[in-house]
């Protein structure tokens, strides 16, 4: 109780200053100020207002409790169709999949602008448990479970020569998601529910499919730098 006694004398102190226009006695408002922000910092820092009972009294429990809870959500590791994927990453997919697998490489730059467009609405990213765009196993997912699209996919894998770079670009910006997807283990327990979709179209026996998985898992643990390149090469197989 001193502690708010000394901080509603400080403070009556400097109103009272205020109120009577004291010009020449600024110095002692500012210094009045201090002494009251001082006795604040002192009442908190005091042993009895970190007691339990007194952060409870003070809201300080139930928000430690609240933040902690959203850490949990947000940490929580989400399983393969958990991430989302609407009808708009699907447009978005498949114009950037035709954009890119058909004409020549002065037609696909022509293309530039709603290429970059619609590769700007699917590139993943999560953090704070936000998420943008489409998790790249979902792209590959969507992409590979269309024989439309697993076609035009498989015209750009094959691309060589000039216009190879438009391939070396795919490949690059799929390997930086891909890597950081990996690094926070968003890959490897993906992988069944991944092979799963996309075993569908083709109507995979459980054999093949195990087979790719093991494939793909094999791939995805290799130390290399072009092993997205052979991860996406290997859906072909």
């Amino acid at each position: 109780m001193t502690y708010i006694s000394n901080i509603k004398n400080n403070f009556n102190t400097i109103q009272n200053s205020f109120l009577l226009k004291r010009s020449s006695d600024v110095k002692e408002i500012f210094e009045k100020a201090f002494n009251a922000i001082a006795c604040v910092g002192s009442y908190f820092v005091s042993k009895t207002s970190f007691q339990k009972s007194n952060l409870e009294d003070h809201g300080f429990e139930l928000g430690k409790k609240n933040i902690i809870e959203i850490n949990k959500a947000t940490s929580k590791k989400r399983k393969y169709l958990e991430y989302p994927r609407t009808l708009e990453h699907e447009k978005a997919l498949k114009t950037v999949m035709e954009g890119m697998s058909s004409g020549g490489y002065f037609q696909i730059a022509r293309r530039a602008k709603s290429l970059y467009a619609a590769k700007d609405r699917i590139h993943f990213e999560e953090k704070n448990g936000e998420i943008h765009g489409v998790h790249p196993l979902r792209q590959l997912g969507y992409i590979c479970s269309k024989r439309s699209l697993k076609e035009m996919l498989k015209i750009i894998m094959n691309y060589s020569g000039k216009i190879a770079a438009v391939k070396n670009r795919y490949i690059a910006t799929m390997a930086i998601v891909l890597d950081e997807a990996q690094k926070n283990n968003q890959i490897v327990p993906m992988l069944k529910d991944f092979v799963d979709e996309i075993s569908k179209v083709e109507k995979k026996t459980n054999s093949e499919k195990n087979k790719l998985l093991n494939a793909l898992s094999k791939i995805v643990k290799e130390n290399d730098k072009n092993k997205w390149e052979a991860f996406i090469l290997a859906l072909f197989k």
